[in-house]
């Protein structure tokens, strides 16, 4: 039987480590000798194959606050989480219970700092330098996940002449709980992330036995995702190549069933790693019209991702990669495809572009139908654009995108929600600079600077 792992309880993490606070009662516990210290490889293993903790618990919020999602009044009445309702109007502080954006990341975070300390007392020999290293290559991977999910949310976009001052994230380094907190800046942020993912694109074994665990090719379509929402576009390309030479292809949407509750298979051959997330209300939420009416009627996609039985232009999502209620917001094959065309886009090589976009949209297409492959007119990045939205929907890529959008000039338009006939409205230039706060406690106990 797999030893459960701690140092700590997660409520210790939470309470002490991330928001800040703990109680006398708490502190005057006696230690629990059931608490195991990990201190083998098979220790470290079980740690970062929890399941539960590092696959299932990434923040919807990134969906909440974009332009593909919508409330109808009785939904946001049902929505249960504060959080939720809160950044679905875009406030920023949010914050208000134990279990939220910042401190489920950061436990996340506690779990690959302790797996990388252990590793370090653990002597190595032939026999097990490779395993020894896939952990390794793990634990970097699910941190820097964790850390640049954390900078969508808590921190502005990477923008040049800014990002050495901007503050970031705390880049929390060690299992140590008595480290005092300081954020670092938006740069040193990406730097780190960067730097350690690129470690783990070495130190990682090329195929995993499951997708919940990431391999090499996982390594590289996080850092061609990251790149690319840096605006890092020839690290976006390499990296998207080197990522999808190793994947399975793409799936045929003909294949597909659209009367299936859920039509695409859980670690279906594009998922590369399989994650999602934790918070979103996924039954009550509605996809925005402009979305939905941007598919043509033989693109399979419109029948494939969206429920149109629940009401008129009320539409909800039902595509996810998950094959579940969950939203998968991992890593997959037709994200690097959309990335590569980007890419080539944006270094005006349009033929390559418009190649590797057709490529992705005939596996979408009803081939019943005659498909009449896109062509260059001088609008291909605009296109690659709209297709990544279409592509990718509940994903939770779209409010990165949004940001660098903004920052590129790009027209965006305002997001509006109305709820009881009260309007709300987040503009581009907020879209820019929307953070939200961090708890309160996590503030006053390490004296960080405060996002505005």
């Amino acid at each position: 039987m797999k030893k459960m792992i701690y140092l700590i309880t997660y409520t210790l993490m939470c309470i002490v480590i991330f928001m800040g606070s703990c109680s006398d009662s708490f502190l005057d516990m006696e230690p629990n000798k059931k608490i195991v210290v990990p201190s083998t490889l098979e220790d470290v293993r079980s740690l970062l194959n929890n399941n539960s903790r590092m696959n299932m618990n990434y923040s919807g919020t990134q969906e909440v606050i974009t332009d593909d999602y919508f409330l109808t009044d009785d939904g946001y009445g049902a929505v249960s989480a504060m959080t939720t309702g809160l950044s679905y109007i875009w406030e920023t502080d949010v914050l208000l219970s134990e279990l939220n954006d910042w401190s489920v990341a950061y436990a996340n975070v506690f779990y690959c700092n302790v797996a990388l300390e252990t590793l370090e007392f653990i002597k190595r020999d032939e026999t097990d330098i490779a395993e020894w290293n896939n952990l390794r290559g793990q634990a970097l991977f699910f941190r820097s996940l964790n850390f640049y999910n954390l900078m969508q949310l808590f921190a502005k976009p990477f923008k040049m002449g800014a990002a050495g001052t901007d503050p970031g994230i705390v880049l929390k380094l060690s299992a140590d709980i008595n480290e005092r907190m300081k954020r670092a800046t938006v740069k040193e942020c990406y730097g780190q992330i960067l730097d350690d993912l690129a470690e783990a694109g070495q130190l990682l074994s090329k195929k995993q036995k499951y997708k919940t665990l990431p391999d090499q090719c996982a390594a590289y379509a996080l850092l061609a995702r990251i790149s690319l929402s840096i605006a890092d576009y020839g690290n976006a390309m390499e990296h998207a190549g080197k990522a999808l030479s190793m994947t399975e292809g793409l799936m045929d949407y003909n294949e597909l069933s659209p009367a299936s509750l859920y039509p695409f298979p859980r670690f279906n051959e594009e998922v590369i790693f399989h994650c999602t997330t934790f918070d979103q209300p996924k039954s009550l939420s509605r996809v925005s019209p402009d979305l939905y009416t941007m598919y043509a009627t033989s693109d399979l996609r419109r029948s494939l991702l969206y429920d149109v039985s629940t009401a008129p232009l009320a539409f909800s999502f039902k595509g996810s990669y998950d094959g579940d209620l969950g939203y998968f917001v991992g890593l997959a094959t037709d994200e690097l495809f959309l990335i590569i065309a980007e890419c080539y886009a944006r270094s005006n090589e349009l033929e390559k572009a418009t190649n590797m976009l057709n490529d992705l949209l005939k596996k979408r297409w009803d081939n019943s139908k005659e498909f009449i492959p896109i062509e260059n007119k001088g609008n291909i990045l605009d296109i690659i654009l709209d297709e990544r939205r279409k592509e990718l929907p509940f994903r939770g890529v779209r409010w990165s995108d949004l940001r660098r959008y903004v920052l590129e000039g790009r027209s965006v338009g305002n997001i509006v929600r109305t709820i009881k006939d009260k309007t709300y409205e987040l503009k581009p230039e907020r879209i820019s600079s929307y953070v939200l706060k961090i708890p309160y406690q996590v503030i006053v106990n390490n004296g960080m600077e405060q996002n505005e």
